[in-house]
């Protein structure tokens, strides 16, 4: 096996601005999905017993299309960034969770949000990142 096969090691500054992306991307969805579902309740589209289990889809989309922007702009293992963005994410929604309630109350939809938050990362970071065609040379 060459040295060229072997997958490139992910360095901790090369993640970061990556992982950053990928939550703002995540974070901004989520914020703009919570105002679509309150727009369908108050239209009378969706029912106004449970809209945690919209939110809870919600957030698992958005982690997985913010943890494949972030892959798609970093260099490096994408399971790890499409892990540690849905983590982030993660801490962002505790600490927005934190704010609003003044304490934090550990409800059972939010836990369920979080490891849909968590899964769609993972998921992906499982997909990985899209390798590029080699174009041939013209002799």
């Amino acid at each position: 096996m060459r040295k060229a096969d072997l997958p490139k090691a992910a360095s901790i500054p090369a993640l970061i601005l990556p992982v950053l992306l990928g939550t703002g991307v995540a974070l901004a969805l989520l914020f703009l999905a919570a105002f679509l579902v309150a727009a369908l309740i108050w239209g009378g589209v969706l029912p106004a017993d449970n809209p945690s289990l919209f939110l809870t889809v919600c957030a698992g989309v958005c982690a997985l299309i913010g943890g494949r922007a972030a892959i798609g702009k970093g260099s490096g293992q994408a399971m790890l960034t499409g892990a540690l963005t849905a983590a982030v994410v993660c801490v962002a929604l505790l600490l927005i969770c934190l704010a609003a309630a003044g304490e934090l109350a550990f409800p059972t939809q939010l836990g369920a949000v979080l490891l849909m938050t968590m899964a769609g990362g993972c998921l992906s970071g499982m997909f990985g990142k899209k390798r590029k065609k080699k174009r041939k040379k013209a002799s």
